[in-house]
């Protein structure tokens, strides 16, 4: 579930305004209420959710940025190659007139050079819309990855969280069993006749006798002695009396 709500998320875009709720959902569905404080989950999650797409509009400004610079260059080329057609032509014609010497080498050195200009300025314009496209391919992968990361981050902490909570939950059931196991019940009603240990603290071992109890509404068993002589006058179900010194 947690790689499914991870691919789920890194597909949704923080620019859209239905992205929290379908972050939360994702989380949600990833833990399917495995997660104990799920609120405090939330909470922690909205404000992540703030930070990320706070970034990531920064970053889309930048995007749009270098697009409108883009164009403007693109403006710049489209003029450029129009200078650099003129200067071609005039270069062109310029190389005909010394040819029949109408034109003198300085003005045909002139139309060289602004024609070498235009070449330059062609290229510049070109190489800056290059740079400009560049930047906006890096800031949509930095985009990409501010968000993949951003989401990763985001499951494996609440992962983290997750498991802890769950180690907390098996703890708190083992100090439950192990309360459970210092309380000492007696086996019978009746009144306790002695203590075998009265030191408070004191260790006791596992099966060590801590009081004697005689038994208030359980039948007694006493087992007996008598002389052989009075074996004849005894039978099942008689009555007796018991002197104790």
């Amino acid at each position: 579930r947690l790689q499914a709500a991870i691919a789920t998320s890194e597909k949704m875009d923080p620019a859209d305004a239905g992205f929290e709720g379908q972050a939360l959902q994702a989380l949600a569905a990833a833990f399917n209420g495995n997660v104990a404080d799920l609120a405090r989950m939330t909470a922690r999650l909205r404000a992540e959710v703030t930070t990320l797409t706070s970034g990531v509009a920064e970053i889309d400004a930048n995007v749009q940025a270098a697009i409108a610079a883009q164009a403007g260059f693109d403006a710049t080329i489209t003029r450029a190659k129009t200078v650099l057609s003129a200067e071609a032509e005039n270069v062109g014609a310029a190389r005909k007139l010394t040819e029949t010497r109408n034109i003198s080498q300085t003005e045909y050195l002139r139309r060289t050079q602004d024609l070498a200009t235009a070449k330059g300025d062609l290229e510049v314009a070109q190489q800056d819309k290059k740079s400009k496209q560049a930047d906006e391919a890096a800031l949509r992968q930095r985009r990409k990855s501010l968000v993949s990361n951003t989401v990763r981050d985001w499951y494996a902490g609440l992962e983290t969280t997750d498991q802890q909570l769950r180690e907390t939950d098996v703890e708190s059931r083992d100090v439950e069993r192990r309360l459970g196991q210092m309380v000492v019940r007696a086996p019978t009603t009746g009144r306790i006749e002695e203590f075998k240990v009265r030191t408070v603290g004191a260790r006791v071992a596992e099966g060590q006798s801590i009081a004697r109890i005689v038994p208030s509404n359980d039948r007694v068993e006493i087992e007996a002695r008598l002389p052989s002589s009075e074996s004849s006058f005894l039978r099942a179900g008689q009555r007796a009396v018991l002197n104790l010194d």
